[in-house]
């Protein structure tokens, strides 16, 4: 029997108490109360339909981009701007709101050989 999990870690990895968020490489995303991840955040009447976007680049660098909304975008506890990315690291928080905080993990990737 088989769980349908791959075996890789995900690029990112962010926790919150409604659910948890995964992407790979290349994989961008909107958090809010609408689109792929609204289970996580639907307990939330504060987070905005469309608050936020994560993203991991290519090279395995994750990113938050606040969106325009009345109740901030926060990392670390630090509101960011909307339209201003921040990067995102292993153990930082972010918070939609007041109250929607999720952890971050990202996981290393290892180096990929040189294919001749």
């Amino acid at each position: 029997m088989s769980c349908g999990r791959s075996l890789t870690p995900p690029a990112l990895h962010i926790r919150f108490a409604g659910g948890e968020i995964e992407l790979s490489e290349g994989d961008r995303v909107q958090l809010g109360r609408l689109g792929e991840y609204q289970r996580v955040f639907q307990e939330y009447p504060n987070v905005s339909r469309a608050h936020a976007v994560v993203w991991v680049a290519s090279d395995g660098t994750a990113w938050v981009e606040p969106l325009t909304t009345p109740n901030g975008t926060f990392l670390n506890d630090v509101e960011i701007q909307p339209a201003l990315n921040r990067r995102l690291a292993s153990g930082d928080r972010i918070r939609l709101a007041r109250s929607a905080e999720g952890s971050v993990i990202l996981y290393e990737r290892p180096p990929r050989e040189n294919q001749q």
